[in-house]
């Protein structure tokens, strides 16, 4: 290998040069990646930010479907309580005009408050109210109940032949 005046090879002249000259690009290529990053990451955000968005709008939108079932429920229970003051059963009359003003409570929290602060309000009123909230779930699964064995019944065999 040859050499120059100050001992250096020519191969060893060639790297620096070489590395010198490739420094800038490397930078360069480094800038671009660091961008190309923060564009990630903000691209993410911007889909989480979506998609929390989108949640937000069918959790409320399903806020508002159950709210009105409930307010069904209440005008039911409404009905119901005018069956039986007319039966002279004022006691039953009674306990359902309350269920049915605790329903409409609870559809007026639903559609009025997010999501948090009414789960927050009914563990509040299940521990202040337990024997409600225990005698409103039985009364709901007996309604849930009924309303199964009223349904016409499906076979679901026959309907994925059918799709077939």
């Amino acid at each position: 290998m040859a050499s120059d005046k100050s001992g250096r090879s020519d191969r060893t002249v060639y790297d620096q040069s070489s590395n010198e000259s490739l420094r800038p690009e490397a930078n360069s290529a480094g800038q671009k990646i660091q961008e190309a990053g923060l564009q990630i990451k903000s691209k993410v955000a911007d889909l989480g930010a979506d998609a929390q968005e989108a949640t937000a709008e069918q959790v409320t939108t399903l806020q508002r479907r159950l709210a009105e079932g409930i307010t069904a429920y209440a005008d039911t229970a409404d009905e119901a309580s005018r069956a039986f003051a007319d039966k002279e059963s004022t006691r039953t009359a009674e306990l359902m005009q309350s269920a049915a003003g605790v329903l409409r409570d609870l559809a007026g929290s639903l559609s009025n408050k997010p999501i948090a602060h009414v789960v927050d309000d009914l563990r509040g009123y299940g521990r202040s109210h337990p024997a409600i909230l225990v005698g409103g779930a039985m009364l709901a699964g007996i309604a849930i109940g009924r309303l199964m064995r009223s349904s016409p019944a499906t076979d679901s065999g026959a309907q994925r032949k059918d799709r077939s």
